[in-house]
Order: structure tokens, then C-alpha cells, then sequence
């Protein structure tokens, strides 16, 4: 049985082959989502190891942030725009589950990995309706493999949709979307530190809301972790 797996699997890579989600070459064996071009070639923050970085710094003013880190730069029209498009919008799930381990891989042996559990930043119900799946909940599950920690879903909910807010400034768009979460039970996180998840961070507001929401909470610490964080 399993040599007629194998050989299915080599049938299918012969006629159609997995290709770089970016650069559209062929990947070859160990290669998974991005080749090892595009993987090497990912503009990486870093932010991880360090306090003061790109993404803590969107938050200064509005939420205590304890920890905020991001895997890499995200600039439009980036060949790595397609990355993104196609977890949030194609369906590609096993993009963000892949990546998500990437990025808990790299926040090993920091304070993240002393956190007690992940939450993804929730869509509103209509929204997870129309898509089916939540971007931030399987980049989460990828954290999840990687961390060793449970993922907390459910206990924040998204009462508001998202509007197009791109002449706003950074305090407009918080005060925008500032009443746009609520808890539904917080026993479970009280004097918890839990790591909110997103898939890119631009203005920090959406986060900001939700961390908002959850410092009404006896005890918690919030931080973030997010696959991208738009480029200065």
C-alpha cells in the first residue's frame, strides 16, 4: 500500500508539479509553500529579539503591548503579496499552518514561548461565513505546533466590520474600531499571557481593539504575533 502511495505521489509531482507560491518554480523535495530561493530571500524582521521594533511601535500610546513581533516586511506589489492572497482570499489554508510554524520556530527560546496560549484575531460572523476559515485561526495552528501552546478561540468576538479607513491616522482608526470586540468569558484568561495572532499588521488598529478588549481582564498580558507587518 505504501509503494502505491509513493508511486501516486511521484505520478502526481511528474504531470503536476507543487510550485513556489511566489516565484512559481517548481519546489523539489523538502521544499514546501516557498522555495528555497524565495524562503532565503524572505525580508525577515527580526522583531523578534527585539523590544523596541516595527511592530511594537505601532502600539505605543494606544494598548500595552508586552511582547509584538512580525516573521517578514510585507510591501505591495512584493512578489510575496501573493503569499498573503492566496491564504486570504484563494483558500490556501495549509499556506498560513506552514508559515505560522515558520514564525513559531523563530520565536523559540523567547519571551513568546513563555506565553500560556494563542488567540487569532476573530473575523465577524458574516465574514467567516462568506470565507469559511479564518486567516489568523491556521496561522495560529501553525504557532500552535511549533509553541507547544492551546489555541484559545471563541472567548473574543468581532461585533463590527472592517471599513475602508485610508485617509484616517493611526489614533482615527483605533477610535474607529475601539468598541468593535467583546469578551464572552474571561475566566479563562485571568493572569494569563496570551499571544494575539494576525496575519498582517498595518496600523496596528484592529490588534489595538482587541488587545483593548482583553486588558479588561484581571491579570492578563497581551502580545502579538502576525506573519507580516507592512514595510515604513
Amino acid at each position: 500500500m505504501n509503494v502505491l502511495r509513493l508511486m501516486g505521489r511521484e505520478l502526481r509531482d511528474l504531470f503536476y508539479p507543487d510550485v513556489c507560491v511566489t516565484c512559481r518554480r517548481p519546489l523539489v523535495r523538502g521544499e514546501n509553500t516557498l522555495c528555497s530561493y524565495c524562503l532565503n530571500d524572505l525580508p525577515l524582521t527580526g522583531s523578534e529579539t527585539e523590544q523596541d521594533n516595527a511592530v511594537s511601535r505601532l502600539f505605543w500610546g494606544l494598548v500595552p503591548i508586552a511582547h509584538a513581533a512580525a516573521l517578514f516586511y510585507y510591501r505591495k506589489g512584493s512578489r510575496y503579496h501573493a503569499l498573503l492572497h492566496r491564504l486570504k482570499y484563494r483558500g490556501d489554508t495549509e499556506i498560513g499552518v506552514r508559515m505560522g510554524y515558520y514564525l513559531g520556530t523563530r520565536l523559540l527560546q523567547t519571551p513568546f514561548a513563555g506565553a500560556d496560549a494563542l488567540m487569532p484575531v476573530p473575523l465577524h460572523p458574516r465574514k467567516l461565513r462568506q470565507r469559511g476559515y479564518n486567516q489568523s485561526r491556521v496561522i495560529a495552528d501553525g504557532l500552535s505546533r511549533a509553541l507547544l501552546l492551546p489555541v484559545v478561540d471563541g472567548v473574543l468576538m468581532r461585533t463590527g466590520e472592517a471599513v475602508t479607513q485610508t485617509h484616517s491616522g493611526r489614533r482615527e482608526r483605533f477610535e474607529h474600531v475601539s468598541d468593535h470586540f467583546v469578551l464572552t468569558d474571561e475566566a479563562p484568561l485571568r493572569n494569563r499571557h496570551i499571544i494575539l495572532v494576525d496575519d498582517v499588521v498595518t496600523t496596528g488598529a484592529t490588534i489595538s481593539a482587541c488587545a483593548e478588549a482583553l486588558c479588561k481582564i484581571p491579570g492578563i498580558t497581551v502580545s502579538v504575533a502576525a506573519l507580516a507587518v507592512a514595510a515604513e
